[in-house]
């Protein structure tokens, strides 16, 4: 690396699975959840080829094309969530919406009806899922490194 450059090495690297399901995209998938100093990304591949990438609080990018990540989520999730949507789902934190959290033994769900959307979204120790009924997006990761 020459000096100046900055590090673009993660600082954690967690393998994962993921499903992602709307009306205009599919696949599930091996991938991993890297962190850096100052954000989150998400890289899932298919064969060995990244098709699906989320850099939190910036874009997502499917198969090269990007889009803002408040533009995707109004456009495959709901037009009334928010931007670190995925960001609060991979750090299986509660969702910043008005609704119902039950507590369970290894986590929580949360379920939300508003005008705009239906949502179920559960969190235990290795997983998070995440539906919205009204648009059928599904979005489920499961932790393979047990943290």
């Amino acid at each position: 690396m020459f000096a100046g450059c900055a590090n673009t090495e993660p600082q954690i690297s967690r393998p994962i699975f993921v499903s992602i399901t709307s009306k205009s995209v599919k696949f599930a998938d091996m991938g991993f959840l890297n962190e850096f100093d100052d954000k989150k990304t998400m890289e899932v591949y298919s064969l060995g080829v990244p098709v699906f990438r989320i850099d939190f609080d910036d874009y997502v990018c499917i198969n090269s094309d990007c889009i803002k990540s408040e533009t995707f989520i109004r456009e495959y999730v709901s037009r009334e969530l928010y931007g670190s949507l995925f960001s609060d789902i991979l750090s299986r934190k509660p969702l910043k919406i008005d609704s119902k959290i039950t507590e369970t033994a290894t986590g929580f769900i949360q379920e939300a009806t508003e005008r705009y959307y239906d949502i179920t979204y559960k969190v235990d120790a290795k997983s998070a899922s995440f539906i919205e009924r009204n648009s059928g997006f599904k979005f489920s990761v499961r932790f393979l490194d047990g943290n």
